[in-house]
């Protein structure tokens, strides 16, 4: 479900340092939500989520979209390689957030 965006940021923050902490090693993350970049698609999104909230479909105030992938992945704790998938369809702008936590060094005999 594409909810995080109805948290805070620094209760996203918080939330995704937790799932990444908890992943094995080379595990992927993979959170589906809304890029907060400024395009065409993204701004007629977060329209969509306002409208929702106002007809009382979303029962929150206010939406936390996710920060640009560039901008994210330096704040996840635990993580090494994260990229994201632009989804098609429509004329909403989600992204599939990809990030994997690092293998553990393989630790050798002496």
């Amino acid at each position: 479900m594409d909810v995080l965006h109805y948290l805070t940021t620094a209760n996203q923050d918080n939330l995704l340092g937790r799932v990444a902490t908890s992943l094995r090693p080379g595990g992927t993350l993979i959170v589906r939500d809304v890029d907060a970049r400024r395009t065409l698609g993204s701004i007629f999104t977060r329209l969509c989520e306002r409208l929702g909230t106002y007809f009382n479909m979303n029962r929150v105030e206010v939406e936390f979209f996710l920060a640009s992938v560039a901008q994210r992945c330096p704040r996840t704790p635990r993580i090494a390689v994260c990229s994201s998938v632009t989804m098609p369809g429509l004329f909403l702008d989600n992204v599939l957030l990809l990030a994997v936590r690092p293998r553990e060094p393989q630790r050798g005999y002496v």
